[in-house]
Parts: structure tokens; sequence; C-alpha cells
């Protein structure tokens, strides 16, 4: 995975939740795509198992997801040890906590900066140092890598959260701490006025991702195109070139000019939609039709897609030939 084709263009595509429900009869081009396909298995389980893997990377479960995405926002490369610190919304109902992420929350780089402070001032004597560099991706620098297990945030949606705290040798550090952090942020300023203005509550952080940037591994991409963090990232990281604010299928696929392989990410932005449908829907649209249509007209040789499920769905431009046309 990952290696370069000398005559073909390949497409690599990861569409997580794709295949967790029956589809509809409303995605013929989709539906189209998977009737003929051939299927493999794989171990990765999840997004960003699956993305680690095409990278080459380790398949260590607890991904460094922190100073990838921090790399990808920074453009810092450096060997310190981060961490997600991720602000949330937690809603307690029948007798469980779930959170709503930060991207429910439509938070401004001010609001973000503001709690940033303050959480830098009580946590001085910590040596815990947080920043912003986005309004909805914080993080922590550690003095020393933590002796905890921290579940990823894509983990926890929809979950009761007190399953996924963290576990391990200091696990009573950072759930005493996951715990102050709500105090602390139940009364800040910013808060009380988005309590005001009946905008969802910045109260808590949640942490995972823990780790140093990760050793380059050698990959041959030709290019990456995505709106999420972590795809980015790893782009970075290995110096690969990437499309990501709003790109859309007319300009990814006009990156498809020379042979090789182009990794493509599609990922559930459910708080942009009313529900998933809506979003298998719009990828219909907007994405695999154009990918179909570039199929038709041999500006892709082969489409390789990733549900991310321990699957991996292969079509071939010459099956597409001699069992569709």
């Amino acid at each position: 995975m990952g290696n370069k084709s000398s005559a073909q263009k390949a497409v690599y595509l990861l569409v997580p939740d794709l295949l967790t429900q029956p589809l509809t009869k409303d995605l013929p081009t989709l539906k189209k795509i998977l009737s003929k396909a051939s299927v493999k298995k794989t171990q990765a389980s999840n997004y960003l198992e699956t993305l680690f893997e095409l990278f080459n990377l380790s398949e260590d479960k607890n991904l460094p997801i922190a100073a990838i995405t921090h790399l990808y926002d920074t453009k810092s490369n450096d060997d310190c040890i981060w961490l997600r610190a991720d602000p949330i919304y937690l809603r307690a109902n029948h007798h469980q906590v779930t959170l709503l992420e930060s991207d429910y929350l439509d938070l401004s780089q001010s609001e973000a900066n503001k709690i940033i402070e303050t959480l830098n001032h009580y946590y001085q004597q910590d040596n815990l140092e947080f920043s912003a560099p986005t309004p909805h991706r914080w993080y922590v620098k550690l003095p020393h890598f933590p002796k905890v297990n921290f579940t990823s945030l894509p983990e926890v949606m929809g979950k009761n959260i007190y399953a996924t705290l963290p576990t391990g040798e200091e696990q009573s550090y950072w759930q005493s701490l996951f715990n102050e952090i709500q105090m602390l942020l139940h009364s800040h300023p910013v808060n009380e006025q988005r309590e005001v203005q009946q905008q969802f509550l910045v109260n808590s952080l949640w942490f995972w991702g823990a780790g140093p940037l990760p050793v380059s591994s050698k990959t041959s991409w030709q290019c990456v195109g995505s709106d999420d963090s972590v795809a980015c990232g790893l782009a970075c990281l290995t110096n690969t070139t990437y499309i990501d604010n709003k790109f859309e299928a007319e300009t990814w696929l006009n990156q498809l000019d020379d042979a090789g392989n182009y990794l493509l990410t599609l990922i559930p932005k459910y708080h942009q939609v009313e529900n998933r449908q809506a979003w298998l829907t719009q990828l219909e649209n907007t994405w695999f039709t154009p990918i179909f249509n570039a199929l038709k007209q041999k500006k892709i040789d082969q489409l390789i897609l990733y549900p991310c499920n321990q699957q991996i769905l292969h079509i071939p431009l010459q099956k597409w030939w001699q069992k569709l046309f």
C-alpha cells in the first residue's frame, strides 16, 4: 500500500462509516461501485488505524495523533511530547454522560485563547503547557510521556464517557485533572457569555493521542486530498503534496496528471448535515459520481476503497469496462 505504480493512476479512497448500515436505493453510483469490487482483509479496524497503515507507520494502537495534527496546525517539527486537549461539551442524560466534539461548539479563536490563558496560569506548577493553534484543536505539551492509556475522541462519540476515561499507572492524576478542569471551566467568563447567547458550553476537555512525532516512513503518494487534520499532518510528515481546506472533486481530479497513487479521505461531518443518510447522498453527488465518471474516461486506472472496517475493496479499470459498460 502506498507503493507507486510506474504506469497507472490509482485512487485510494477512505470513507469511514460507509458500510455500518444498509445502503438506500438513492445511492446508485455507490452501489454500482461496491457490486463490482473484490474484497480483501486488513488488520486496521477504524479510520485512524487505516490511515497510519497506509503511511507505513506503527501499528501501535496508541497512535501519536496529537503530534501529527500539531505539525499540520503549526508547521513546527519538534521532538516534544504532545497530547490533544480538545474542547468538548458534556451532556448528562439517562444515567450516563456523552459528549459533543469541538466542531459542534462553533468556538472563536478569541474564546479559545482566553480559556487557554486560564489553563496555563492554573497548571503552570504541573509543567503543563496548553495551546490552541486553532479554535477546535487544543494541545498540551507534556514534561514526560504519560503512563496512562487514553481513548481517542472518535471512539468516545455517542458513548458513556465513564467507560473511556484514562486508565493505567497515572490514571488517578489524569482522572482528577479531567474533573478539576470541568470545575474550572464551569464559571469561566467565556462560558458565562456563551450561556447568555444560548450556545453550547466548553465544559470539559478530552485528552487523547499522546506521543512525539513518529519517524517518517517512506511513502510515495503523489497527492493527499483531505479536510482531516490527521491525514494532512501525515502528508506534512512525509513531505507529500496535499489539498486540504474546502477541496472538491473537480479540484482533486485535476491533480491526477501523473502516474502514481493518490490518497483521498472523506470522513463524516455530521454537524454539517442532517444525518448520516444526508451525508451519503451528498457524497454520491459530489464525489462518487465524479470518480465514477473519471473511471469511465480512463482518468483513473484503479479505485481502492477503504470503509475502515477491516476490508479493502479493489476495483481495477478493466473490471469496470467488462462488467459495467
